[in-house]
C-alpha cells in the first residue's frame, strides 16, 4: 500500500503543477480579451477561493511526496511530526475547502451556470481545465482518504483557529477586491444586487466548509491517541 500511496500522490501532485503552470500561461495569453468574466479571471486569478484549493493541494501533495523521497533520511521523530502535518493539513483544510469548492461550483454551475462559469468563458477555455480545478481534485481527495489513514490531532482548537483564520483571510481578500477594483469575482455576487445577499451568501459558504470539516471529524479521521 505504502507505494501505492507514494505513486498516486506523485501523479497528482504532476498533474497539478501541470495544470497551475498551464493555467498560468495561459491567463497571460488572454489578459487582452474583451470578456469581461475572462479579464477578472486573469487579472485576479489568485483571488479565486478555487486557486486557495487548488495551491493548498499542491502544498499538502508536496510534503507528502517530500516525506517520502527522504524516507530514511529524517529521524524517527521528525518523520511523526511531519506526518501529524499531513493529516493536520489534510483534515482541516484541503478536505473541506475541496469538498466546498466542488459541490458549490457543480451545484451552481447546474442551477445557472451564468453564476459561475459563464457560456462565452468556454470557448476559451479547453475543457480539461475546468474539470481539472473542480472535478479531479475532488476525485483525488476522494482516493487520498481511501488509500491513506488520516487522523485528527490531539486537540480540535488548533484545527477550527486554522480553519476560522482562513475564513477570515480569503473574505477580507474577497471583499476588499470589490472595494478597491469594483469587481465582484464569481458572477452570482454581481447577480444577488445587494450587499446583504452578498454577505448571506458568503457566510453560508463559510458554514458549509465548516460542516464538511465537522463530517471529516465525526465519520471519517479518528483522533490522535
Amino acid at each position: 500500500m505504502g507505494s501505492l500511496q507514494t505513486t498516486f500522490r506523485c501523479l497528482v501532485l504532476l498533474h497539478h503543477l501541470v495544470v497551475m503552470c498551464w493555467l498560468h500561461a495561459f491567463l497571460d495569453g488572454v489578459r487582452g480579451n474583451r470578456n469581461q468574466f475572462v479579464q477578472e479571471l486573469s487579472a485576479f486569478r489568485g483571488v479565486y477561493f478555487t486557486t486557495w484549493n487548488f495551491v493548498t493541494q499542491i502544498v499538502y501533495f508536496s510534503i507528502c511526496v517530500g516525506d517520502a523521497a527522504l524516507g530514511t533520511m529524517l529521524k524517527p521523530n521528525v518523520r511523526a511530526r511531519v506526518k501529524r502535518l499531513q493529516d493536520f493539513t489534510f483534515t482541516t483544510l484541503v478536505f473541506p475547502f475541496t469538498m466546498f469548492v466542488s459541490t458549490f461550483f457543480w451545484t451552481l454551475f447546474m442551477m445557472d451556470r451564468e453564476m459561475v462559469f459563464p457560456k462565452s468563458a468556454e470557448i476559451l477555455f479547453p475543457w480539461w481545465m475546468n474539470h481539472s480545478m473542480h472535478s479531479v481534485v475532488l476525485v483525488v481527495v476522494i482516493l487520498e482518504t481511501l488509500l491513506c489513514r488520516h487522523q485528527l490531532g490531539a486537540s480540535p482548537d488548533l484545527s477550527l483557529v486554522t480553519l476560522f483564520g482562513f475564513f477570515a483571510a480569503y473574505d477580507v481578500v474577497f471583499v476588499t477586491t470589490n472595494i478597491v477594483y469594483g469587481v465582484w469575482l464569481y458572477p452570482v455576487f454581481r447577480i444577488l444586487g445587494s450587499w446583504s445577499l452578498r454577505l448571506l451568501l458568503l457566510g453560508t459558504a463559510n458554514l458549509v466548509i465548516l460542516g464538511f470539516y465537522v463530517f471529516g471529524v465525526k465519520y471519517l479521521f479518528p483522533r490522535h491517541k
